[in-house]
């Protein structure tokens, strides 16, 4: 499905408001609701990886589904189609790839980050993604390839991304309703 955060999400957070009709929209929101309908607890329980505080963060289909995780990368909110890829490996290549441009990308294999980030595998000069979707962000990756951390390059570039949600299930979702 197409995904788009804008004011009609943002627009949640003012007391009183209805929750929007969607026409295709999706979205990461990375900061949590304060008012009106949708989740309603804030951040409660802080959250630390590698000393940064991390924020809940949703992300809104289209069809009005809100599915909860924890914010890595830039904590922004942004908006796209959403996609993904069924590959083990390849996660550097996928957000650096110009197909990928504008969208945002769920990855299907459950740990992601394990083996960090370095600029010889990038595709692209820049990261082309406009969000980046995983069940588990790995927290330490291994040095064999001498690269950084996935939150961290993520933030170096200002992608947001959202670990913690059930990637299966969103994949499902996308692949048989669009």
């Amino acid at each position: 499905g197409h995904l788009w955060l804008s004011q009609s999400v943002r627009n949640w957070t003012k007391p009183g408001t209805n929750i929007p009709k969607f026409r295709r929209t999706v979205g990461i929101q990375t900061k949590a609701f304060q008012h009106g309908p949708g989740p309603q607890e804030a951040l409660s329980t802080p959250q630390y990886y590698r000393g940064f505080l991390m924020a809940k963060c949703f992300l809104v289909l289209e069809d009005g589904t809100i599915m909860e995780g924890t914010g890595f990368g830039s904590m922004e909110n942004t908006s796209g189609e959403v996609v993904f890829s069924t590959g083990m490996t390849g996660y550097q290549e996928g957000l650096t790839d110009p197909s990928f441009r504008g969208q945002i990308l769920t990855m299907s294999y459950p740990l992601i980050g394990n083996y960090g980030v370095n600029l010889k595998d990038n595709e692209s000069e820049k990261v082309q993604v406009s969000g980046f979707v995983v069940r588990e962000l790995c927290d330490s990756p291994t040095d064999v390839y001498g690269g950084k951390d996935l939150d961290s390059f993520l933030r170096e570039n200002g992608i947001p991304g959202i670990a913690g949600v059930d990637t299966r299930s969103l994949i499902i979702k996308i692949r048989n309703a669009g």
